[in-house]
């Protein structure tokens, strides 16, 4: 939808819709709507855990089927989202639609990955049309003769005279009408690049039940959605904006990341962080269930994540508000809201610590209590008609420059206000080309780097254990090196490629998974003893990765400055002679460059290995050009 006031209205439609069918403690409820409701709701969770289970039977199959590594983990499914969080905040149960993720290890081999994301997609079909039709049944049964689900919308919208104001003074139900599409159906739109095909595909549902959406081509993310399809009339004689996308009346959204993407790796380093199964109650089914559906268990045991996770996912959504970069702005507030809650809470110290500790990864700097405001004059945007709290108390703060006037109860609120700036400033710095001084700083880093780079193959042959390694050839692939590279293609303007601000990175080609290995623990010792870099400063991973002439092992060397930002990336990489550096001529001399693909792969890594919000966005933005002129392993 092209017009932003028609989307913002669908959106606030389809939060009203949502939240009839999902709240069990909403007042004025007619009974047969309650029933529904509450047997709605049985069906759900029973829907999810089926995919939970469904999800534990996949990973078996998959390692009998490809005799994989038992201890290898395959899949993570939890519950996300607003449910979530007041769940594991406040033991409260779920009185909106349940955001769910399913995460697939990014490191398996593209075959097991394939046949991984086939079955999930096939399993999600099962579950979603299994409860869709039991959903459509116990309603059926519920609704007297001659109501339909219609009818009792219509008269919950009716009465709902200031629910939604769209302009500040008038209630949207004075200028629409609801109506329930008269089919549902299973609606699947594709991923062109995967099926050449443009087209979506639509099929009816024989049952009374909520229609289906499986969403293929809206990148990095396959989303999956169980819910009602609604269209909004606008009333006759009135200057209504007309609406002319669907409307969902959403119960599940299940979330898969697209394979190979920043966002797979990103995750999945991240599905670690408190996840536990959380029993849930369901709610009486009454009157008794037509005997021909199957039974609801009494409870059901779900995989929900911890408060870090809950912290993180409203530090990255408030920093998307604070780069403009979010399409969600409208639910800031929440999001602050959340967070405060969070901080708030009676921790021990070490949870404090820790939430502390993400708060200053996620902006890329170290703050203390000197900290000062840069600029306030961006965060006036935050602001749109009445001041909302606590948006209006985090913007007073960035205008005043200083959080002085906050209290010891406030604290939440000023790490807020100092995220958003920090995010903001840097995310702007970015945008305009490094200073003289920082090119020098930056060459600075760079001879010292190749000067220890260069005795590298002779200090590891000098073991015994490593004669037969080999280091092959060197190439750069900073920021300056994939500008090259994209400036050869021709076809983006000279700000198409966002800066990531590393100082210095390198892919190494050499001759084997050992060498690698061998490469980054000389490399990390080296750093440590003659250049006196903190070995806390120093993170690793070992992945493999696969090109058209298949699987190679990788491995990459993250090293931190003291603000906590990224500062160097190497990666030693066994991959064959297509991944060998090109070289182009800078200042009279010819300067190696690695290939595109193994930077699409150093950088899908490298964010992975950072919470730094703003260098992780720009890796992954750097990323998607690259996949614009070649194709990856993604």
């Amino acid at each position: 939808m092209k017009n932003p006031k028609a989307r913002a209205l669908r959106r606030s439609i389809s939060g009203w819709l949502t939240e009839q069918i999902n709240n069990l403690s909403l007042q004025g409820d007619p009974v047969p709507w309650q029933t529904i409701k509450q047997q709605t709701r049985g069906y759900v969770l029973k829907g999810l855990q089926d995919i939970n289970t469904g999800l534990d039977t996949l990973v078996t199959l998959t390692r009998e089927t490809y005799s994989l590594n038992t201890q290898l983990p395959l899949v993570v499914f939890y519950i996300k989202g607003g449910n979530a969080f007041r769940r594991t905040v406040n033991g409260e149960s779920g009185s909106s639609d349940w955001d769910t993720q399913i995460l697939i290890n990014p490191w398996l081999p593209p075959p097991v990955l394939d046949f991984l994301y086939g079955q999930i997609e096939d399993l999600l079909m099962d579950v979603f049309t299994l409860t869709a039709a039991c959903i459509g049944e116990v309603t059926k049964q519920a609704l007297p003769d001659k109501t339909t689900l219609n009818t009792v919308i219509a008269g919950l919208w009716g009465q709902q005279n200031d629910a939604i104001p769209c302009d500040g003074a008038t209630p949207l139900n004075t200028l629409y009408d609801l109506e329930l599409t008269k089919q549902q159906s299973i609606r699947m739109v594709f991923n062109h690049a995967m099926t050449g095909l443009w087209a979506r595909e639509s099929h009816g549902l024989k049952s009374d039940g909520p229609g289906m959406i499986f969403n293929e081509a809206i990148r990095p993310f396959s989303l999956h959605r169980l819910g009602y399809v609604w269209r909004a009339k606008a009333k006759t004689g009135t200057a209504a904006i007309a609406i002319d996308s669907p409307i969902l009346m959403e119960l599940i959204d299940v979330t898969i990341p697209r394979k190979n993407t920043v966002e797979a790796i990103e995750l999945w380093q991240s599905s670690i962080l408190g996840i536990e199964d959380t029993s849930v109650v369901l709610p009486p089914a009454m009157p008794p269930l037509p005997p021909e559906l199957p039974a609801l268990p009494h409870d059901v045991q779900l995989p929900m994540p911890g408060l870090l996770y809950h912290a993180r996912e409203q530090l990255i959504m408030l920093s998307e508000v604070a780069d403009g970069s979010s399409r969600h702005v409208d639910k800031m507030k929440r999001r602050i809201e959340r967070f405060i809650v969070i901080w708030n809470l009676d921790q021990e110290p070490r949870a404090k610590a820790a939430l502390t500790t993400l708060l200053q990864e996620t902006m890329g700097q170290v703050v203390d209590d000197s900290f000062q405001f840069n600029n306030a004059g961006w965060c006036e945007a935050l602001l749109t008609g009445s001041a909302k709290q606590p948006v209006d108390e985090v913007a007073q703060v960035i205008r005043a420059h200083s959080c002085a006037a906050l209290g010891p109860s406030q604290c939440g609120l000023r790490w807020v206000a100092i995220l958003l700036d920090v995010v903001h400033q840097r995310s702007d710095a970015l945008k305009t080309p490094p200073s003289r001084e920082q090119e020098q700083q930056t060459s600075a880093v760079i001879g010292t780097i190749i000067n220890q780079l260069n005795g590298l193959s002779d200090r590891v042959k000098a073991s015994p254990f490593n004669q037969h390694v080999s280091i092959e050839e060197a190439g750069f692939s900073d920021d300056p090196a994939l500008q090259w590279s994209l400036d050869e293609s021709s076809l983006f303007t000279a700000k198409a490629m966002p800066i990531s601000g590393i100082d210095c990175m390198i892919v190494v080609r050499t001759n084997s998974k050992r060498t690698n290995q061998a490469c980054v623990e000389d490399f990390s010792q080296h750093l440590q003893h003659q250049c006196g870099v903190d070995q806390a400063r120093i993170h690793v991973r070992h992945h493999a990765d696969s090109h058209s002439s298949g699987l190679f092992y990788a491995s990459t060397l993250v090293v931190f400055n003291t603000r906590g930002s990224v500062q160097l990336v190497v990666t030693f990489s066994s991959a064959d002679e297509g991944a060998w550096p090109r070289r182009y001529p800078y200042n009279g001399k010819l300067i190696s460059v690695a290939a595109l693909p193994s930077m699409a792969s150093q950088r899908r890594v490298c964010a992975a290995m950072t919470e730094d919000y703003v260098i992780r966005t720009a890796l992954a933005r750097q990323v998607s050009l690259i996949e614009c002129i070649v194709t990856t392993n993604g």
